[in-house]
């Protein structure tokens, strides 16, 4: 199975599902969204710019076709909201706890999705002070 999400509350019920009807045996992998910049604001900032239209429910996003549409659909989608729909965190000790967390769930593979567009400073800071710890 494959899901995605980043709240362990709620994986952990879909975990619980899945085992129970079935999947006792199978692997599970998570694609964990997540904004990690150097500064607290700068993480926020950067989940909003790039995320926001991602946190649209149900079909609207079927009924919109241009960018124009996207916009207006979520012009009132504050930077504090995108805390629903991603980890959002500067600190490498917060995902390290985060992580942490959700393995003990019983994924078989967590796969890290930076929202941001600062993609090599992301990759330098989890693999020098992320993932180690997480070994």
């Amino acid at each position: 199975m494959l899901t995605a999400g980043h709240d362990p509350e709620e994986l952990a019920k879909i975990v619980t599902a899945f085992r129970r009807a079935g999947g006792r045996t199978k692997p599970i992998y998570l694609k964990l969204g997540l904004s990690w910049a150097v500064g607290a604001a700068e993480s926020l900032r950067q989940a909003h710019e790039q995320w926001r239209f991602n946190v649209l429910s149900g079909d609207v996003s079927w009924e919109l076709a241009r960018p124009s549409d996207f916009e207006q659909a979520t012009r009132f989608v504050r930077p504090e909201d995108m805390h629903e729909s991603l980890f959002i965190s500067h600190e490498p000790a917060a995902h390290i706890e985060r992580l942490r967390m959700l393995a003990d769930l019983g994924f078989d593979a967590i796969v890290l999705h930076n929202v941001g567009r600062n993609q090599s400073e992301f990759i330098d800071t989890f693999a020098d002070r992320v993932l180690p710890s997480l070994r």
